[in-house]
């Protein structure tokens, strides 16, 4: 709970010391979407420790009349860098641009998972991570004219 006077706000808590933790949500695509995709989370840690965060993040695509438990996920791997040392739970943003999205078509539904991969040596940050927020840029093809 957020101290009196403090702002409060829902975070997904990715933990430490090789436990798999993960967020999952879904999307519609535009009926005219180009095909690229690129990613920001904005993350911190309560901590005032400093390091690295490997992340994941895997996406796949239902179109109408599909069963949703059978995509098949596509995965991609990025470090989300992090400097925690002052001030301590600063916000940090991390961006992976061209994420793969083979099997997805114009107006299907996106299905995305995000996972911290403590198991790697890369992840450095021996501290849990709060993910604020999970944003997608992704493109339309706009025609002017008939």
């Amino acid at each position: 709970a957020a101290a009196s006077g403090d702002p409060a706000y829902a975070t997904a808590t990715f933990v430490t010391g090789g436990a798999n933790t993960e967020a999952q949500g879904n999307f519609a695509l535009f009926s005219d979407w180009t095909g690229a995709i690129d990613l920001t989370l904005k993350w911190n840690s309560l901590s005032a420790a400093s390091g690295d965060v490997v992340c994941q993040v895997q996406f796949g695509c239902t179109a109408t009349g599909e069963v949703p438990t059978s995509i098949s996920f596509n995965n991609t791997v990025f470090t989300a860098t992090a400097n925690q040392t002052s001030p301590t739970a600063a916000f940090n943003v991390s961006t992976k641009t061209g994420i793969t999205t083979t099997g997805c078509a114009a107006g299907e539904q996106a299905f995305f998972i995000i996972h911290r991969d403590t198991d790697t040596s890369g992840d450095t940050l021996d501290q849990a991570v709060e993910l604020l927020s999970v944003d997608f840029v992704y493109r339309r093809t706009i025609t002017i004219g008939g």
